[in-house]
């Protein structure tokens, strides 16, 4: 924590401020959060602004260095392996991309609130709930912070309704296990309730 106001002390941004806020966009596996991120990034660059993309190193489904949504639009990105080396990433930055957010540790509020404060536009974008249906890493403190919140749904494998759940099929126990359709499928609270069901029997 020293070292995040450390840096948070010697943190400059060049021209004028876009102007800060925090938007979260969160939702079920293969709901279209990532995409979601992707979007906001490219209409930021092509009205001029200076964005930078960070991905957790955890997740290297798709690339080692790209965020990239489940449609394969993909944008450069900076790994980092720990919320209070975001910092040193953004130094000249007016917005702030993050996905996967819920894979950070807990630093991740207070870093998010620092570029905040600082007039920076942050939008993350994550997991709001786990496979046992329970809420993820720092999710929960990042959507009361938040001043914008997109709720977003898949469609239950299983009946194709809207889906609010991930439910891991197969794979460990672990909550964090990264993966795709191998291990997750997107379902509706009464599927998700179901197969939960069978694995209390």
């Amino acid at each position: 924590m020293r070292m995040l106001m450390q840096i948070a002390e010697n943190f400059h941004n060049d021209g004028p401020a876009k102007g800060g806020c925090l938007e979260v966009i969160c939702g079920p596996m293969f709901s279209g959060k990532t995409g979601e991120l992707l979007k906001r990034v490219e209409l930021a660059k092509a009205e001029g602004w200076r964005v930078v993309v960070i991905k957790p190193s955890i997740d290297n489904r798709y690339s080692e260095n790209k965020v990239v949504s489940h449609d394969k639009v993909e944008a450069d990105a900076v790994v980092v392996g720990e919320s209070r080396r975001i910092l040193e990433a953004v130094q000249h930055a007016e917005m702030v991309a993050i996905d996967e957010v819920q894979f950070f540790d807990a630093g991740i509020v207070d870093l998010c609130q620092t570029l905040v404060n600082r007039g920076i536009k942050v939008v993350v974008c994550g997991l709001d709930l786990d496979s046992c249906g329970k809420p993820f890493g720092s999710m929960p403190e990042l959507l009361v912070y938040a001043d914008e919140v997109l709720k977003l749904q898949a469609v239950c494998s299983q009946t194709g309704e809207p889906a609010r759940y991930t439910y891991r099929h197969s794979g460990g126990n672990n909550t964090v296990e990264v993966g795709e359709k191998d291990l997750y499928m997107p379902l509706s609270r009464n599927a998700f309730l179901k197969e939960m069901n069978k694995e209390a029997k």
